[in-house]
């Protein structure tokens, strides 16, 4: 089947239809060795017929755009009108929470929910701190960001977010969102008089059911913590603001209470796992207990520290001796190397970052990333010569230097997220970024991000709302 256009923008190429007028594109940058990743060249196309009796595109590239620098929320890349059609251009997403439901045999771990539970309901604060509701909430609605992001829930589907000022309507946004978890949680519904397979019928169908039935049956078999979020929901005043944090807190204590590790590992990492098995793979770091019980032992931790501290060594030299190269050896391929050296560094330092605040960490692991002054190499080494060197290569790496701005984004931001004791520091480098991309690529998005993220004041973060 033809595609509608074959380039849009001037920068994407279209590649394949996913359906439903979304279609898989490249950015045409030059990269003849291959050495960027997929998700480095890829973003999503999404085309509108400009005579659609129902238009939502530009709908949805506007609620995206007024929530564009929080945690979560794709960044519009482009949009606009050509030819026949409206277009709009995000990142790559990963799989939705939908998708995920399958590949785990349809249903989730307590573990799992729970971690998704206090996550969805930051998102969800978000939508209601913008005046806007959700009012379609299901698992096909939230998905997870992509490769080092995989843990993170992000916005899907937002075309259908409305403003408001009613507080009720923010109530029924977070009663669906309790139900939706309840929902993750099972397989067959313990409803009196019927078991329905949740995994064969239509999940509004599901929901409706669900909204009819008492709470102490719907939550029969399951912890406290969900007739708990439903009845406080339920029996709050509902002309004041949802108390969020409340409701986050029962997911946190009840996590607590079941001993579960934040080692940040799903059901779909230990899915995964097992299927490595299979494949006589190697093991993943931080496997849940549901798979085997399994911990890692002193000298794991050891051997995983050494491992990585070398592969961070041999990162660190191939960046020292890129900024030796000369003006004139800098070619296309130069640039590209750059990049994926550069990226490389970067995700090595997450990897260490993150792997030093697994809770069974040893004391000289966890130390490791400060005795060796990681955090700010995220953006010495790692960040900032990547995006002097494009900056001195314009306009020939134009291309390179927008991917670069919105990969970078999403680092800084997971690091902001997933490495609180530094979240000052990723915050001005944050703010570093937004004015890259103010002054080369969408001055008004970038400004949007930059203005989300506020000036730290001494040691003092002020936070991103909400």
């Amino acid at each position: 089947m033809a595609l509608p256009l074959q380039t849009v923008d001037g920068r994407y190429k279209l590649i394949r239809e996913f359906g439903g007028g979304v279609f898989l594109g490249k950015r045409q940058i030059q990269d003849d060795e291959g050495l960027l990743s997929a998700a480095d060249r890829e973003v999503v196309v999404k085309l509108e017929s400009c005579g659609t009796e129902a238009p939502s595109l530009e709908r949805e590239a506007n609620n995206l755009e007024s929530l564009a620098g929080y945690i979560g929320v794709p960044l519009v890349q482009g949009r606009g009108t050509q030819g026949r059609y409206r277009f709009m251009v995000v990142c790559v997403p990963g799989p939705t929470l939908d998708s995920l439901l399958g590949y785990c045999k349809g249903r989730f771990s307590l573990k799992t929910v729970l971690l998704l539970g206090e996550q969805l309901i930051h998102r969800v604060e978000l939508i209601h701190s913008q005046g806007l509701i959700h009012g379609g909430i299901r698992p096909s609605a939230f998905g997870l960001g992509v490769e080092k992001a995989g843990g993170r829930v992000t916005l899907v589907e937002v075309a259908a977010l409305t403003p408001t000022t009613e507080p009720t309507q923010r109530y029924s946004d977070l009663k669906a969102l309790v139900l939706m978890c309840i929902y993750m949680c099972r397989r067959l519904a313990p409803w009196e008089g019927l078991q329905t397979d949740l995994t064969k019928a239509r999940y509004e169908d599901i929901l409706q059911r669900m909204e009819n039935t008492r709470v102490e049956v719907l939550c029969r078999g399951l912890p406290r913590v969900f007739k708990d979020c439903l009845e406080h929901v339920e029996s709050s005043s509902q002309n004041r603001e949802p108390d969020y944090n409340h409701l986050r807190e029962l997911f946190r204590t009840a996590f607590s209470e079941k001993g579960f590790s934040r080692d940040g590992v799903f059901d779909w990492t230990a899915y995964k796992y097992l299927n490595n098995l299979r494949q006589s793979c190697q093991p993943v770091t931080g496997i849940i207990d549901e798979v085997g019980n399994m911990r890692i032992s002193v000298e794991g931790f050891e051997n995983e520290l050494k491992l990585l501290a070398e592969e961070i060594s041999e990162a660190e030299g191939a960046c020292a001796l890129l900024t030796k190269a000369n003006e004139a050896d800098k070619t296309q391929l130069c640039y590209t190397k750059a990049i994926s050296i550069h990226y490389a560094i970067v995700g090595l330092y997450i990897d260490m970052l993150l792997f030093a605040q697994l809770p069974e960490a040893p004391a000289g692991v966890q130390s490791w990333p400060e005795d060796h002054q990681l955090p700010d190499k995220v953006w010495q080494v790692g960040i900032e010569p990547c995006l002097k060197l494009l900056e001195a290569g314009l306009p020939h790496t134009q291309g390179h230097l927008e991917a670069c701005l919105h990969k970078v984004f999403d680092t800084l931001t997971l690091l902001a997220e997933g490495v609180t004791c530094h979240k000052v520091k990723w915050t001005r480098c944050i703010r570093d970024v937004s004015r890259y991309g103010m002054k080369y690529d969408t001055h008004v998005l970038w400004a949007r991000v930059k203005s989300r993220w506020g000036e730290p004041a001494g040691d003092v973060l002020e936070a991103p709302a909400p």
